[in-house]
Parts: C-alpha cells; structure tokens; sequence
C-alpha cells in the first residue's frame, strides 16, 4: 500500500498521466509539491517525490499552462532529479530549481540550477558545486539573480558559503526550448 500526499491545487489535470507518477506503486512514500504561478498562468509540479538517500529528496518537474483547460508544456523525468527548492523572479514567469543529474565520468552526482522561463517556453542551467537546498534565489535587479543561504547552515558549511556568492545574469545563459530537452542528455 503506497501513501501519496498531495499539496492541494486547483489544476483539472490527470495528473497520474505523467511519465514517472507510476513509482508510487513500488515506493511505499511518495509525494508531490505544486507551485501556482498565477501571473503566467502555470503550474510547476515537482512530482513523486522519494527519498533516494537518507533525508535526500528528488522528483520529477512538470509544467502545465493554462489552469481553464490544462496543458503539459514540460516533463523532465529521464535526465535529471529535482529538489523541492523552488524560487522565482518578482513577475511569477522565471524559475529556479535544485536539479541533480548522474556524473558519468566520475560516477558521482552533479548539481545544477535549472531555469525555466514559463512564458517564452525556455530553459537555461547552471553548474554548480552544492547539494545543499537550504538556499533561495534571489531578484536584485531586472535580470540578475543572486544565492541568498541559510544562515545557520552557512555557518557550518563552506561550499554553502561559497555558493552564496554566485551570480546568475539572465542574459549570459545559453537557453533552449522546451523541444530540446534532449541537450540533457550532454550534461554528463
């Protein structure tokens, strides 16, 4: 018997549809994270959520648009694993995620941020050396992001501290539409 809990949402949407939504009949906990964004007219859904790990947590990403007659316009379930660290720009229609994908060349697991413009239907990435999800990022000006970081957990990790110096600059990213999800696949 699995257990499947549910943020509440809005969304008429079959969501046991979605490619890995099955797992839950083979993990016994399971869940889903849903993310209104009303100023687009999205929903992001980080979906069968298990724990890969002691107190590690990744899923899948969904997006649909559209709330009156719902579609799937992104459905990332092969290349990469998402956590449930979920922030966005000021206007509701940028993304950041905590995504982690296999290393094949060292056997070990990679780290990005995953980005995703909702209204022009791109996604964008950047590498980089932390898993820890105890962080938001942040708006500071049209277009440049910064890491805001826990303070607590700053204090006892220096990849943490290191990591809340980095500058995200929209316009320096290499972005590709949802079509081309298959550039993934290169990551590793």
């Amino acid at each position: 018997m699995s257990s499947n809990i549910n943020v509440e949402n809005d969304w008429n949407y079959d969501f046991s549809s979605l490619a890995k939504w099955d797992i839950r009949d083979r993990i016994p906990f399971v869940y889903d994270k849903f993310h209104s964004l009303p100023q687009c007219d999205a929903l992001c859904c980080i979906y069968s959520i298990a724990e890969v790990r002691m107190c590690w947590y990744q899923g899948f990403l969904a997006i649909f648009k559209n709330k009156k007659e719902p579609k799937l316009v992104l459905d990332i379930h092969k290349e990469l694993t998402f956590s449930d660290n979920f922030s966005a720009n000021k206007n509701g229609d940028i993304i950041f995620l905590l995504s982690h994908f296999y290393e094949k060349t060292s056997g070990g697991v990679g780290n990005l941020i995953f980005i995703v413009d909702i209204v022009r239907e791109k996604f964008s990435y950047i590498r980089i050396n932390n898993n820890n999800p105890c962080y938001k990022v942040v708006e500071l000006n049209d277009g440049v992001f910064g890491i805001e970081v826990d303070e607590f957990q700053r204090s006892s990790n220096e990849q943490l501290d290191e990591f809340s110096k980095t500058m995200i600059i929209l316009d320096r990213l290499d972005w590709y539409t949802f079509d081309d999800t298959d550039i993934l696949s290169e990551i590793a």
